[in-house]
């Protein structure tokens, strides 16, 4: 079971949201130009978008907890009935940290699923991703898709055995304090296949338990 597959942080989450060679983005709107400070060309910035900080401050606001439920998915292979994603701001809002686990019966796995860190690359004038868990390393790039409304995560996975893979993860916000995440695998006819969708919703308060 490819769990990274399943979820985004921030993004994602991912996401999941999500090492061996970088999913190419789109030159636009992924990069932003280049600026020249104090008119070295040796020292050149990206300017940050206004969704990338937006982003950010999203997800980790509040309690920076998000809980999706499992129900369509829960199995004898996969009993979760939820998974909880906590995502914390690092300073500016230009980076965020996360922690995935899952529930069952109100009681938390044994340990943290995922780890994330998002962040902006000033050299690079991207937003990227790095994911670890399960004995496989994701890196990759985020972007906001051309609607404006939905942001783009393309990573390559690279487990401890076995072949690398790629996931794609598509987030939407519908409210302040729900966002909608899907996760999506290629297929071999060059597209994006969808293969789970969760809604997660803000929890109020750190009352969901953590391991």
């Amino acid at each position: 079971m490819k769990m990274g597959t399943r979820l985004i942080l921030g993004a994602g989450l991912a996401c999941f949201a999500l090492a061996g060679c970088m999913a190419e983005a789109p030159e636009t709107p992924a990069k932003a130009k280049l600026v020249t400070e104090a008119g070295d060309p040796t020292l050149a910035l990206t300017t940050v978008p206004d969704w990338a900080r937006a982003n950010i401050r999203y997800m980790s606001a509040g309690t920076g907890q998000w809980i999706a439920d499992n129900a369509t998915y829960r199995s004898e292979g996969e009993p979760w009935d939820s998974y909880v994603i906590e995502w914390t701001a690092g300073p500016d809002d230009l980076s965020m940290t996360a922690r995935m686990y899952a529930l069952k019966d109100g009681q938390p796995s044994q340990g943290d699923f995922w780890s994330f860190y998002q962040f902006w690359d000033y050299p690079a004038g991207q937003m990227r991703i790095i994911q670890n868990g399960w004995g496989v390393h994701g890196e990759g790039t985020i972007w906001m898709d051309e609607d404006g409304a939905t942001l783009i995560a393309e990573q390559r996975f690279t487990p401890v055995s076995g072949p690398a893979y790629s996931v794609r993860h598509e987030t939407a916000e519908l409210s302040e304090t729900e966002h909608r995440s899907a996760s999506l695998n290629p297929s071999d006819a060059g597209t994006w296949v969808t293969d789970r969708a969760y809604v997660w919703v803000r929890t109020s308060s750190d009352a969901v338990a953590a391991p």
